[in-house]
């Protein structure tokens, strides 16, 4: 019986492999893995430190909005979709199936332990809710850890269910309809807001907000794919995309954080999209001058993001829990930071075991999805 060797890359049949996207899917999981790692060893452990943190330290203010990692995950999934269906038609059940392939197993392991883990807060409907991928509703399953981000899986899913749809309107109206759809929800959304929707809940925890990000990562692909990105000093440009990025965390930062619940939060994540585009872009045309090591480094984080980024909460929890967290500077910050240098190894080692065990076999049973474009799909034709 041959065996077959575990990859150090996702292998598709449909999409191309792209070792800048995985680099920026390990940058993505390390955003969100010292936010978590921030709040929880700070005012997690000291009520006293408020609802939200206001550091007066820039890094620890960087950190602290490292949540802005999810919105780069997304950014990044409809890049990449567009990216590898650009000038294709997608089957649909090919495609859904293929996704349920790669986000269910690790999803629904979670979902079952959360259940045998939290009885006291098990609910029957609350985990068929979940089950069905509608954890960022209030019926949700609740537990200690285990499905605490689960909740970014349901957005994300509900936009591979759309994408097959945007891709062939995008082939038959062109990139424009993108645009165009991208104008008409933050429109509904404002109105919603106007009706009385929280501006940062709907704009953070569902696809009313989030599909801004899968819509603009779309867009951005397919003007790459087009050529329509020339950069002469891309390094230049990158440096200025980072600089950009962690600017803006601070400045969200300086504004109330997350938390502040404001209507510009309506727009805030269509802008956050826009910066990590230009990061996506900018890190693409400079990868082959990045150190190798590095990259070796980063892809290998990227590979098994989704179970970081799925794992490292309850890993954390546990470690705050039983009081396993640094006390050596008398400054929570800082004691949060060096007890990221030790709990980060613990998370990459528990993830790149749930990759290898239960992700990656279940990705081998993925099917090619794309087909060439029909010949009534080619051509930019008006919607109106």
């Amino acid at each position: 019986m041959q065996v077959k060797k575990l990859e150090n890359h996702q292998v598709s049949t449909n999409i191309p492999h792209i070792g800048a996207l995985d680099d920026l899917r390990g940058i993505a999981a390390l955003m969100v893995f010292f936010a978590h790692v921030v709040h929880n060893l700070t005012r997690g452990i000291d009520a006293s430190m408020g609802a939200w943190l206001r550091p007066s330290n820039p890094l620890f203010a960087i950190l602290a909005e490292g949540h802005a990692g999810v919105s780069l995950f997304m950014v990044l999934s409809g890049f990449l979709f567009a990216y590898g269906a650009h000038g294709s038609e997608v089957r649909y059940w090919r495609f859904v199936c293929n996704r349920i392939l790669r986000i269910y197993p690790m999803y629904l392991l979670l979902l079952f332990f959360a259940a045998y883990s939290s009885p006291s807060q098990f609910s029957f409907e609350g985990f068929i809710a979940s089950a069905v991928l509608f954890s960022n509703t209030g019926d949700a399953l609740k537990d200690i850890g285990f499905t605490a981000l689960l909740w970014t899986i349901s957005v994300e899913f509900l936009f591979y269910l759309i994408f097959p749809f945007l891709n062939r309107f995008k082939n038959a109206f062109g990139v424009e309809y993108l645009f165009r759809l991208l104008v008409l929800l933050i429109v509904l959304r404002y109105l919603a807001i106007g009706l009385g929707a929280s501006a940062r809940d709907i704009s953070y925890f569902t696809i009313v907000g989030r599909i801004d990000q899968f819509l603009i990562g779309m867009i951005v692909a397919s003007l790459y794919r087009e050529g329509h990105f020339k950069l002469k000093h891309p390094r230049l440009y990158l440096a200025g995309s980072i600089v950009l990025v962690l600017l803006s965390q601070f400045a969200l930062n300086r504004m109330g954080g997350w938390i502040q619940d404001t209507e510009w939060k309506g727009i805030w994540h269509t802008y956050e999209a826009m910066i990590f585009s230009a990061l996506i872009v900018t890190y693409l045309f400079s990868y082959s001058a990045l150190n190798a090591l590095y990259k070796s480094l980063m892809a290998r984080i990227g590979l098994v993001s989704y179970s970081m980024y799925l794992l490292h909460m309850p890993v954390l929890l546990l470690l705050q829990r039983k009081h396993w967290y640094a006390k050596v500077t008398g400054n929570l910050y800082w004691d949060a930071l060096i007890t990221a240098c030790y709990l980060f190894p613990v998370v990459f080692f528990l993830s790149n075991a749930t990759y290898e065990l239960i992700e990656k076999p279940f990705m081998d049973f993925r099917t090619r999805y794309l087909s060439p474009l029909s010949t009534k799909e080619v051509g930019i034709r008006s919607p109106a």
